[in-house]
């Protein structure tokens, strides 16, 4: 019962939630690299829930797949969510390099190198989800149901799980947790110089001809915090929601059977947490950004 209708409410929830990040994006007086992939982000998740979608319709309505039909669903499912995935490595690369490397950040993450590196990241996934389902993935003979041998089922489960989950994890863990000791070691600089030689007043700041420059290097510190605190939610919710399907997978898959409705409604809940994955970033952002909730009232 519950996989029949459950990425139908995700959709119902994700599709607009996903929408109104990409307007509300686009909106915003300056657009930066992150924002940029950001953006991308919610369509790659736009593009993972109605391909799963459709592919879960096709399922439990016994439509007909054919060989092509097969192929076809199957390959658009895994490139969206892989690239979903693989955009938030490059989210959290991009953050990473900002706060750890912030002189570099300037030529290492512009917006068009950000940009082309997701569109080349698509491009490469697009292609090895092709040839990966083209060639061990078919319809069975009556044509409605996909099939595999069984060594390349495994083969093609174990490739999709390291290659969808387990790799963009590991990356994702590295980088938000780099972004992390480093604006904390940040932090503690910051603190300890403004102990030793304290802040200027307001009215020298304001008699001083770098007055204009503080206030335009406040204004993009803050843009900067703002971001970073969202790439650090982002990555940490996108570790919290993967781990435990990993476990599951990876540990106890060999112990499932068709037969046993325990094993059988465990495998359809970790499924649920993962596609949600591509439903909770709209909330993520609302919740923790206070310029994309202002510019999101501001559209609405």
């Amino acid at each position: 019962m519950i996989d029949n209708y459950y990425m139908m409410v995700l959709c119902a929830i994700g599709l607009p939630g996903n929408a109104l990040t990409i307007v509300t994006i686009l909106a915003m007086e300056s657009i930066s690299p992150a924002t940029i992939l950001v953006a991308f982000l919610a369509s790659c998740d736009i593009g993972a829930l109605v391909s799963k979608l459709t592919l879960n319709r096709m399922i439990n309505q016994h439509v007909y797949f054919g060989s092509v039909g097969c192929k076809l669903v199957n390959t658009l499912t895994l490139s969206f969510a892989t690239i979903a995935n693989w955009t938030l490595v490059l989210i959290c690369l991009e953050r990473f390099i900002a706060v750890r490397f912030p002189l570099q950040k300037v030529y290492l993450a512009t917006k068009h190198r950000c940009t082309v590196a997701a569109f080349a990241l698509s491009v490469i996934i697009a292609a090895l989800a092709s040839a990966f389902f083209v060639m061990p993935y078919d319809a069975d003979d009556t044509g409605y149901e996909c099939v595999t041998t069984r060594m390349s089922a495994e083969m093609m489960f174990l490739t999709q799980l390291l290659f969808y989950v387990v790799f963009p994890l590991a990356f994702i863990a590295v980088f938000t947790s780099g972004t992390v000791m480093t604006l904390c070691a940040y932090q503690r600089q910051r603190r300890a110089m403004f102990r030793k030689r304290g802040w200027p007043d307001t009215e020298t700041r304001q008699t001083t001809g770098n007055f204009k420059s503080y206030l335009l290097f406040a204004r993009h510190e803050r843009r900067e915090k703002t971001i970073n605190v969202l790439v650090i939610f982002t990555g940490v919710l996108f570790i919290v929601i993967h781990i435990p399907p990993c476990i599951f997978f990876l540990g106890f898959a060999d112990s499932y059977s068709s037969n046993d409705a325990k094993w059988y409604l465990l495998t359809i809940i970790h499924y649920l947490i993962l596609d949600s994955s591509h439903v909770l970033n709209f909330f993520l952002f609302f919740l923790s950004a206070r310029k994309f909730r202002s510019q999101l009232f501001r559209i609405i």
